[in-house]
């Protein structure tokens, strides 16, 4: 399988130890997604800097869930601070979404 982001980097990057499970799961299942989208790939198959970026932006928000796993990320004065639906960084640079590219048929 194609390796857009690793339990290493992800791991450097969330400040959490590589024996995380939750850090390995996350991986686990955005490198199971993107290898569903092949445009995220150059011409020798492997994954672009801006899909490798975005892989590791994403895996970072799966690993941050756990911590708010029914959607709050925090309470504050007004009430609770909801994690948000999407992050238009990252479907920007895995070109989902409203940023995908469009298609001809």
């Amino acid at each position: 399988m194609i390796e857009f982001v690793t339990v290493q980097r992800l791991a450097a990057h969330v400040g959490a130890p590589e024996s995380d499970q939750w850090a390995a799961d996350a991986v686990a299942a955005v490198n199971a997604l993107l290898a569903g989208y092949p445009w995220l790939l150059d011409d020798d198959g492997q994954p672009d800097a801006a899909a490798t970026t975005g892989a590791l932006m994403l895996a970072g928000r799966l690993y941050r869930r756990k911590n708010s796993l029914s959607g709050v990320e925090a309470l504050g004065d007004t009430g609770a601070l909801y994690v948000a639906r999407t992050d238009p960084d990252i479907a920007r640079l895995l070109r989902i979404e409203q940023h995908a590219t469009p298609k001809v048929g």
